[in-house]
């Protein structure tokens, strides 16, 4: 029955990670776009846009970092240090990942948390970016917490699969990069 849970749990996440890929992926493409018009504008025109800068860094840039978080754990693309795992015994090594997801799943959960509690003060105070657009910002600051609290439950779920509480999931087959 836990098992089952945790499946569907993880069907849950790989179909949230795909739509926030899939936004993620528009802002990249929106932000390449904007700079270049940006750029243009200020080269051939001596025009640019104004606000560029500033939307870029507080709102898609927030959302590629953060939406991407979770699938990038999924795949082990985020920065290991793996150069002495090989001198490790494996049952060692089991319980530095089982350390590992622990103290991961602490952090990003304390990060959601105080990231979420930064963004409903945002939201009430109804606080704007200090450029001439002075367009909202709380729904950038609500990125962070989704974002983390979607990676603390891949942490959760990876933290149980190392602890041997549930089987390993199919995605779980991370391999880490040689050195």
């Amino acid at each position: 029955m836990v098992e089952r849970g945790f499946v569907l749990l993880d069907q849950i996440l790989n179909s949230v990670e795909k739509v926030f890929l899939a936004v993620c992926g528009a802002s990249l493409s929106i932000m390449m776009a904007w700079i270049t018009f940006d750029a243009s504008g200020r080269y051939f025109f001596d025009h640019p846009i104004t606000g560029t800068y500033e939307f870029c860094e507080e709102y898609l840039m927030v959302i590629i970092i953060f939406l991407a978080l979770s699938f990038t754990y999924v795949l082990g693309g985020h920065v290991r240090v793996t150069v002495f795992l090989r001198f490790i015994p494996k049952a060692i090594q089991r319980w530095l990942s089982v350390i590992n997801d622990l103290l991961g799943l602490i952090f990003f959960i304390l990060l959601t948390v105080a990231s979420w509690g930064v963004a409903m003060r945002a939201l009430e105070m109804h606080v704007v970016s200090n450029n001439i657009l002075q367009y909202p910002l709380a729904p950038s600051f609500l990125i962070v917490p989704i974002g983390s609290g979607l990676l603390a439950l891949r942490l959760f779920q990876s933290l149980m699969v190392d602890t041997g509480i549930i089987k390993r999931l199919d995605h779980e087959t991370v391999k880490f990069a040689e050195v």
